[in-house]
């Protein structure tokens, strides 16, 4: 029965409590062996004839008791792991159900944005006073801050759902850090500071990566950088150590004369929603989320971020990353072949562009950027209109919005592709930019993908991309 008691206290309780339980049952046995020993007259006499028949007893008892145990505790098991899988299908669903919702309103944000920021930056190019050209610059910051705020979240959301996919590519480092400088030098110029980088020489030019998301990283450390710097400089330098299983791990160093880090708030700079000081969002703004997508998108590539700082001295930022070495080889451009039917000829006002846009405000800021341009336009309301147009006249480029009535863009690029066996390239041109909507519009057979709010430079990309002006 002793032992019978062992075996069921060990299935009952927790395998935590296992050490004890043992602990406690050989300390008794301990106790009454010391007590038999020393104290044989306190024992009764143990019957020789009842020897076999008690353990055939204890054996039987035991068996018993373990199996009915087993049983209870495998139906236990069936109904925990029935709720649980009910709790993973609920999860999934809500899962589900937020990704849904953020697309929704990553697309009902990005809308009136696309007619914000377009019809601002086209403002801008008009005749304004001293005064004018202030607000117009406000707005186009503002409206930048929320567009930033609003891709940080949407980023975080796909990191968090495990949505983020990495590209192994080659790329050129410096072009890379170029870029990173170009996006942030008009900003370091407005507050007076010097912006550069060092390269360490023995660095290759060419390593293999994902150079979009690398650009994305540095691009905020050195924003970052700058946003908390009132004087001095941002320097980028770069260097490299040993890797065990990459040709090298590149070091990348953002070092700033800003306003500092205190020590005790450093181990949660990478939290999400958090910054180092209330303050500092009253003050400078953000979301909370930059560093800690950074450290995210760093950890997914396998390496790592790590901070240094003293206050009213600056920071310094260093990113490393295992990499590769790639040696590419220069190739031709590729020239896509275009039908006589479409084909178009070398003077911008000669091409002939179809927009779909179903939203009023943003044909009017396509009719804008493209008239400022210099091309002329025609403006479909749906699907359906593009189609009808398409009967009528050839277009050399068709810009191909996605949420439309009557036939979306999906619908609509498969009618062109299944008619027109020479269709012009289709460049789709959306609000819609979770991870993943990129992919879709070139695998339902778009040439390209352009996401709101858009700009004349970007609009006129991919024009001079598609149609060699």
């Amino acid at each position: 029965m002793y032992v019978l008691t062992l075996v069921l206290f060990l299935i009952i309780l927790p395998p935590h409590q296992h050490k004890w339980t043992l602990l406690f049952f050989l300390s008794v046995i301990i106790l009454l062996s010391a007590i038999q020993i020393n104290f044989p007259n306190w024992v009764l006499a143990y019957p020789k004839q009842n020897y076999k028949l008690d353990t055939s007893l204890t054996v039987c008892l035991t068996i018993l008791g373990i199996g009915l145990v087993h049983n209870i505790l495998k139906k236990e098991f069936a109904q925990n792991q029935l709720e649980i899988n009910q709790q993973n299908l609920e999860l999934f669903k809500a899962n589900e159900i937020k990704s849904q919702f953020l697309a929704n309103m990553s697309h009902e944000i990005r809308t009136p944005m696309n007619g914000v920021i377009g019809m601002t930056e086209l403002l801008e190019d008009t005749q304004l006073d001293t005064s004018q050209a202030d607000y117009v610059n406000i707005i186009r910051i503002s409206g930048e801050r929320l567009l930033k705020a609003i891709n940080e979240i949407l980023d975080f959301s796909k990191i968090e759902s495990g949505k983020i996919e990495l590209e192994s590519i080659s790329f050129h480092l410096h072009k890379c850090i170029e870029d990173t400088i170009a996006i942030n030098t008009h900003s370091a110029q407005t507050k007076g500071l010097q912006l550069s980088y060092n390269f360490n020489s023995t660095i290759p030019a060419y390593l293999i990566g994902d150079v979009n998301k690398i650009n994305q990283i540095l691009v905020n450390l050195v924003s970052n950088a700058i946003k908390f710097t009132k004087k001095g400089s941002i320097d980028i330098n770069l260097g490299s150590k040993e890797s065990t299983s990459h040709d090298l791990i590149l070091v990348i160093e953002v070092k700033d004369t800003g306003i500092g880090i205190p020590q005790e708030k450093l181990p949660s700079l990478f939290d999400a929603f958090t910054q180092a000081d209330a303050s500092t969002t009253r003050q400078y703004g953000g979301t909370g989320l930059g560093f800690a997508i950074s450290q995210k998108l760093a950890n997914i590539m396998g390496g790592k971020i790590t901070v240094s700082s003293q206050i009213r001295k600056g920071s310094c930022f260093t990113l490393e990353l295992p990499l590769n070495v790639s040696h590419p080889v220069p190739t031709a451009p590729k020239v896509l072949p275009k039908s006589p039917q479409f084909a178009s000829t070398n003077t911008p006002k000669d091409i002939d562009i179809l927009v779909a846009e179903d939203d009023l405000i943003n044909q009017k800021l396509a009719q804008r950027i493209f008239d400022k341009l210099g091309f002329q336009i025609t403006i479909a309301q749906d699907g359906q209109e593009v189609l009808d147009l398409l009967t009528k006249q050839s277009y050399d480029l068709i810009f191909m919005d996605i949420q439309m009535p009557v036939l979306d863009g999906y619908q609509t690029t498969q009618q062109i592709l299944n008619t027109y066996p020479h269709h012009p390239p289709i460049i789709a041109l959306t609000a819609n930019a979770m991870s993943g909507d990129r992919e879709k519009c070139l695998a339902a057979g778009m040439s390209d993908y352009l996401s709101k709010p858009i700009s004349s430079k970007s609009v006129l990309t991919a024009i001079d991309k598609w149609c060699k002006i």
